[in-house]
């Protein structure tokens, strides 16, 4: 069935002998075929040949007696009766089309321009939708003719009926009025009789059968509102938003329309006119419509009605009345409120000290802005310009429009690709002045506070205490379990990328989003001044470009900046919390009992989540669209992609992206610069993180290095570039041992091509320095020791959204340490802590509180960090055993252990009295055992990794390390205790050299003690050391 489709012939059934001859002589190529009549004129076609069903599939549309052929895949289950076609791809022909404006597909004549008559292209058309007679293109009104499609409604514009078989409902309307009647209102009386049906309304009523004739005025006990703007008498506009979606009748033919047929004989017996209008939504349209409507209205006495849809009038300056613009954002007050503190604080006056600690936060050597000036300026010369810029903000902060004088920028912009081709290739960057910077600080550290209550905890950057590898996790886990997936409902997952984010950024939007949040307005005043007041300049060449004024966008390189994206982006974040919480948006869960994912956020980063349904479409849109309008952002519709869970039908998937406008995708590549594991985890997946670390070496001369240096830079440089994936990924064992290479071929000045004498193994060069090694970390090792990290969050930091993530997916217990064990469908991450785990359950310790978590005999509470079960004489009882420790102490406070003579020692026992027990108000806190301070480090993980080899400690190697003096010279002496120092005797024992014997004194074999001490130019060295001989002789005899 694998080169099988499904056909149908849409609007006519053909007999099967006549779509066999059709399909055969268009259709096979190469091959044969086979086809079966199915229910409900349904058929499958059969091909031999797989050009023949490509051709078949992809080279249409296909047309038999002018009716289209609808080709699709055959997919298992398929039935006839419950297909419904909603999409074709058929002809539209657009007399008078230019031929630079075509899109889609055209046909071989139309691209040849050999029909000049009209243009004929390929679109895909939703039939349960209305079709377009017509389309507007700068501003000319174009037909357009439909092929194949016979079964067309001019009633409802749809297809599949003809107009008399329409059952499109008729409205009518009623106009209704109060007792608070204008005048004229009250006695108006709209009444169309045959003398005044010429023009419009006849030729509306001919050609459209659904307009509202029984239009009336009918009257309520109810108030009648003054207008609060107006155009002029009876002209009520409704308060509201200026302008919005317009939707006009593709069968109107000219660019307005107005009719002066309707009048009124009050009860003053005046006339007054009507004129309806329907305007051109292009302005070079509606210059001749005011100038008709100026016309009639020199012709016209009396009251007069202009009514309809103007499209906005012809000059801006020329609008009157109505409400002011309102960004069309729907939810406020939706930021959790502060505090009265923390109002206070963010409103309060600007401290001296504030200001020091901005300055010395700063980066010294950042590239400095218009001024010149770097940091490290100010810092250095504090004493001397401290109070001038203690002056300067103090008066900003008194008169915020003065940070004008400050706040100029040159914008730098910095390829984001090796090889750069558009601009969109490239992110700029602010440089700003350090004295606005300085007062940004300030207003950063001061919002830095309070924004971790303001933002949900899907968002993770710029954000205290979170970290973007709680978000890959999540990411990563999602994915995992979209591999996975089984049942009716799908997912789908939607990577968003915001083109220029910063850039586009309204600030109106910025300032009501602060607002928004009740931040003091002295500090909002604070911040608008210092956005909305930038002069900038283009770096480029090297020269600074005529200075310019934006009109939105905050700058990247300001210290506020990331600050007020995050607060901006929580409004779409808000706006998706509303849709989930009214059920409109459809969140995904890994596990019935875990938490729903709707989206992932750091900055600009996003990803949103949602069942994979055509009815999330439109919600998911509403909700992008909304914010996008409000705030400037854009999505793009290049760099954007769509991922479907594996249980998603292959046409759901199409129709889904298709309704987007965004990439289908079997790979979303990367999030926050780690790869998705779409698959099982191997080698060639952190190939890039190799590459990575070999071009890094590759920009450093090996030879002209030292040992020393090349040391320095594989424990600074080369370790920490995978530092980064590690944390949330356990990398496969190959590819931690081809870093190790990479590391070790450089320390001892080889490489790939050029391999050089290692003198001395590596399990040993990566041991600590107190055990003999040179301190660099096996990157294996590395990685357990972030996985330890992960393990430790697991028991400690329940809160974190991706803790519940994961607890809830693998079927944690809810206890404070849960049960950790390997699943037939495990995560990386999960695969990482599993191969883990036994490595901090032993060091998990508790700090006793009020004892009512920690077990008395099992659990590690004493200062000795072992539990007491350890240390019992003899057999305790199972109910002692299930006691906690506060079941120990009595209600003032006291141990109650007398009866445990029998079961402990008396030492053990006096350790427990003496044991230090903090506030009984509190929970018992689980602590890090190996680290003084109960704080779980990478650094103590990793050497929990080696205390379990039980290495010795030589006091040798400990006074080398400690030894200050150059590194260089320690290095050298850890060759020398070692005794790997490349002598003749270690070549000749290598098979490097021809001869031992030492080439200056030739009178013994060079080994390392020889060269240093026993040889009599090593000697004769010694001896000239100032002090003389005697010291010499010292000094040689301590060798």
């Amino acid at each position: 069935w694998k080169n099988a489709l499904i056909v149908y012939v849409l609007g006519k059934r053909i007999s099967f002998k006549a779509l066999e001859n059709k399909i055969n002589r268009d259709w096979i190529k190469t091959g044969s075929m086979h086809m079966i009549d199915m229910p409900n004129d349904f058929f499958l076609v059969q091909f031999t040949s797989e050009d023949d069903y490509r051709h078949a599939l992809y080279e249409g549309p296909w047309m038999i007696t002018d009716h289209y052929i609808l080709v699709q895949r055959w997919r298992p289950f398929f039935t006839a009766s419950s297909t419904q076609t909603r999409k074709v791809a058929a002809w539209i022909r657009i007399p008078g089309l230019p031929i630079e404006l075509y899109n889609l597909k055209i046909d071989k004549l139309t691209s040849l321009h050999s029909r000049g008559k009209f243009a004929r292209i390929c679109v895909e058309i939703n039939l349960s939708r209305k079709l377009v007679s017509m389309i507007n293109v700068m501003g000319h009104i174009i037909k357009l003719e439909y092929e194949g499609l016979h079964a067309i409604c001019f009633k409802c514009g749809k297809y599949g009926h003809k107009q008399d078989q329409c059952i499109a409902p008729v409205d009518k309307v009623s106009i209704h009025s109060t007792d608070n009647k204008k005048q004229f209102l009250s006695a108006m009386e709209v009444d169309i009789s045959e003398q005044n049906e010429s023009s419009l309304a006849a030729k509306v009523r001919e050609e459209h059968s659904r307009v509202v004739d029984d239009a009336k005025i009918t009257e309520e006990n109810t108030p009648f509102p003054d207008s609060e703007a107006s155009y002029g008498p009876w002209m009520i506009v409704k308060r509201g938003k200026k302008s919005g979606k317009h939707y006009h009748n593709s069968k109107i033919k000219n660019a307005f329309i107005q009719s002066r047929d309707s009048r009124t004989n009050p009860a003053k017996h005046s006339t007054w006119f009507c004129t309806m209008v329907y305007a051109s939504p292009h302005p070079q349209g509606r210059v001749q419509l005011w100038r008709d409507l100026c016309g009639i209205a020199d012709q016209t006495k009396g009251p007069w009605m202009v009514m309809g849809d103007f499209n906005v009038v012809l000059y801006s300056h020329e609008r009157v009345g109505g409400v002011g613009e309102v960004e069309p954002f729907c939810l406020s007050s939706a930021f959790p409120q502060l505090r009265h503190d923390e109002i206070s604080f963010l409103g309060a006056p600007i401290r001296d000290d504030e200001i020091l600690t901005a300055v010395k936060r700063m980066g010294g050597l950042k590239a400095p802005g218009p001024d010149g000036l770097q940091a490290i300026f100010y810092q250095n010369q504090w004493n001397t310009v401290g109070t001038a810029v203690f002056q300067l903000i103090h008066e900003i902060e008194k008169y915020p429009k003065k940070v004008e004088d400050i706040n100029e920028t040159l914008i730098v912009v910095i390829p984001k690709e090796d090889a750069v081709t558009h601009l969109k290739q490239m992110r700029p960057i602010g440089l700003c002045n350090v004295s606005y910077k300085i007062l940004t600080k300030v207003l950063a550290q001061r919002l830095r506070q309070v924004i971790g209550k303001l933002v949900h905890p899907n968002q993770c950057s710029f954000i205290p205490h979170r970290h973007n590898k709680d978000n890959i996790i999540i990411f990563q886990e999602v994915i995992h379990s979209m591999g996975y997936k089984l049942g009716n409902k799908g997912w789908m997952a939607i990577k968003i990328d915001l083109e220029k984010a910063y850039d586009r950024l309204k600030w109106n939007f910025v300032k009501d989003t602060l607002q928004d949040i009740g931040l003091p307005q002295t500090f909002v005043n604070l911040i608008w001044a210092s956005i909305s007041s930038p002069r900038l300049r283009m770096v480029w060449n090297g020269e600074a470009l005529e200075e310019f004024t934006p009109s939105r966008e905050i700058r990247q390189g300001d210290p506020i900046s990331p600050y007020l994206f995050v607060l901006c982006m929580e409004r779409l974040f808000q706006l998706i919390s509303a849709a989930a919480n009214s059920n409109q948006w459809k969140p995904i869960k890994l596990s019935r009992d875990g938490p729903p994912l709707s989206h992932l956020a750091f900055a600009d980063d996003l990803v949103l989540f949602a069942e994979a349904s055509i009815n999330q479409v439109e919600i998911i849109k509403t909700c992008l669209d909304l914010f996008c309008v409000s705030s400037g952002q854009k999505a793009s519709l290049e760099k954007t992609k769509i991922y479907f869970s594996k249980n998603v039908n292959h046409s759901i998937r199409e129709e889904i992206s298709s309704a987007f406008g965004y990439q289908r995708t079997d790979n979303l590549g990367k999030f926050l610069g780690i790869p998705a594991n779409h698959s099982r985890v191997c080698h060639r997946d952190y190939q890039g993180l190799i590459e990575r670390v070999s071009r890094r070496l590759s920009g450093w001369k090996t030879s002209a290095l030292s040992f020393a240096g090349r040391l320095t830079l594989c424990k600074t440089v080369l370790s920490a570039i995978p530092s980064y994936t590690m944390q949330s990924v356990y990398l496969p064992r190959r590819t931690c041992d081809e870093i190790d290479r990479i590391s070790r071929d450089f320390l001892w000045g080889g490489s790939r091509n050029n391999r050089r004498f290692h003198a001395i193994g590596w399990n040993k060069v990566y041991m600590a320095k107190e055990y003999g090694g040179l301190g660099l970390r096996s990157i294996h090792n590395v990685n357990t020791s972030f996985m330890m990290k992960n393990c430790w969050s697991l028991i400690t930091e329940p809160h974190k959204l991706w803790v519940q993530v994961v607890r809830s997916k693998y079927k944690c217990p809810q206890g404070a340490i849960p049960q950790v064990g390997k699943k037939n469908k495990m995560s990386n991450l999960w695969k990482g802590i599993c191969a883990t785990w036994n490595f901090v359950t032993p060091h998990i310790c508790w700090r006793v509180k009020n004892g009512q978590s920690t077990r008395f005999w099992y659990d590690a509470w004493l200062l000795s960090h072992t539990s007491i079960i350890q240390k019992a004489l003899t057999f305790v009882p199972l109910t002692e055993l299930m006691r906690t420790v506060r079941s120990y102490r009595t209600s003032q406070g006291a141990w109650n252990i007398e009866h445990l003579h029998a079961f402990l020692p008396v030492t053990t026992l006096e350790t427990i009295r003496d044991q230090h027990i903090g506030n009984e108000d509190e929970p018992d806190e689980i602590i890090w055992g190996p680290t003084s301070d109960g704080e779980f480090t990478i650094k103590s993980a990793y050497e929990v990794t080696f205390t379990c080899v039980g290495n010795v400690r030589p006091p040798i190697f400990r006074a080398v390390w400690k030894w200050t003096g150059l590194e260089r010279i320690r290095t050298f002496l850890w060759r020398v205790v070692h005794d790997i120092l490349l002598n003749n005797l270690a070549r000749f024992e290598r098979n490097l050299g021809p001869d031992p014997t030492c080439p200056i004194c030739l009178q013994g074999v060079e080994d390392s003690i020889h060269v240093l001490r026993d040889c009599p130019f090593a000697r004769e060295v010694w001896n000239k050391i100032p002090g003389g001989s005697t010291t010499g002789n010292s000094t040689i005899r301590s060798i």
